[in-house]
Order: structure tokens, then sequence, then C-alpha cells
């Protein structure tokens, strides 16, 4: 099964104009039917959606069945931004250097490394914002595209790209959009 949580904002709070409270809708479907609730075609039109991560030396092993889980979506994301540290500290990981099999440079969707010059933690994978506003032109395309994040160490189902793509492309401006385990599996 799948699990699928809808958010929808509330009346706005009593300070301003964002919302007091959001409705989480969850629904369970089963593998094989229709896990996206919008037309993906109509709903995003242009908007590009991009897939981040970070990782470290010491997982690096895990990224070709990331990347494969990424070419099986049902909407493949216009790139894949791996955040990665320039060294990471020895103290911390046994190796300090990340290395990445040039094939999986050649793939779609496409592979970019985005290389920061220290590790940050998790926090990393969102340096990827930086590699987008640098390099996606128009600059009023980077404002629009879709940001989906996700780990090094989750395997993601066929349909997580398209389900977050429409919870954004149809759901309330400035909402987040997050799913704990469901989605794919732990390695």
């Amino acid at each position: 099964p799948r699990v699928r949580t809808d958010v929808s904002a509330g009346d706005p709070h009593p300070d301003g104009d964002r919302p007091s409270t959001f409705t989480i809708t969850t629904t369970t479907t089963t593998e094989g039917t229709q896990h996206a609730s919008c037309d993906v075609a109509k709903q995003l039109g242009s908007t590009p959606v991009y897939f981040f991560l970070s990782s470290t030396p010491d997982r690096a092993a895990r990224l070709p069945r990331v990347l494969a889980t990424m070419r099986r979506q049902s909407l493949q994301p216009a790139a894949i931004v791996l955040s990665i540290a320039s060294t990471y500290n020895t103290s911390r990981f046994i190796h300090s250097t990340y290395t990445i099999a040039p094939e999986l440079l050649n793939q779609q969707p496409r592979l970019v490394v985005h290389t920061v010059p220290h590790d940050l933690g998790p926090i990393t994978k969102y340096a990827g914002v930086n590699y987008l506003l640098a390099h996606l032109q128009p600059a009023s395309l980077a404002r629009r595209a879709i940001v989906v994040v996700g780990d090094d160490d989750v395997f993601y189902g066929s349909s997580f790209i398209e389900d977050f793509a429409c919870a954004v492309a149809t759901g309330p401006e400035n909402a987040v959009y997050s799913v704990n385990g469901a989605p794919g599996a732990k390695c």
C-alpha cells in the first residue's frame, strides 16, 4: 500500500495572513492505481521538478540504487541534484572524499553534483537550491521550480515525485509537504 497525504490551509491566523491551522488527509491506495490527484501536464505546465539529496562517502554505494528509483518515476525529475562536501571529517567518516562512478553521470534523469566546501550534515541536501538559483534560467523559472527533497537511504516508489509535485501544484501556496516511511523502503 501507498500513503498519500494532502494538506489544505485553514482560516487565517488572527495576527496575519498565514493560516492558523492545516487540514491533513491521508489515504492509502494499492499498487497499480493512480496515485497522483492531478493532471500532471495541465497542473505543472512548464514548471520543472527537481530531486535534491545529499550523501556521505560511507553511503556512496547506495547512490546507484537511489538513482534507479528515480529513473522508474512516473514523473521524471528534470534533474537530480546531489550535494556533497569537498572533503569530509575522517573522525566522523571512514573516507574523506565522495567517489561517483562516471556512468552515473550520463543517465537520465541527469545527475548534477553540487559541491559545498564543508559537510553540513543532513542540511547539506538543501544546498542544491544555490545550484538552481545560479544555473536555472530565466530566474523566474528557478523561483517556480518544485523541489522534492529525499534521502540517500530510501528507495522510492514509482509515483513518489509525481505525488509530491501534484500536491504542490494543486495545494495552497507556501505549503510544505512531508511523508515519513511508507513511500519507499529503507535500506
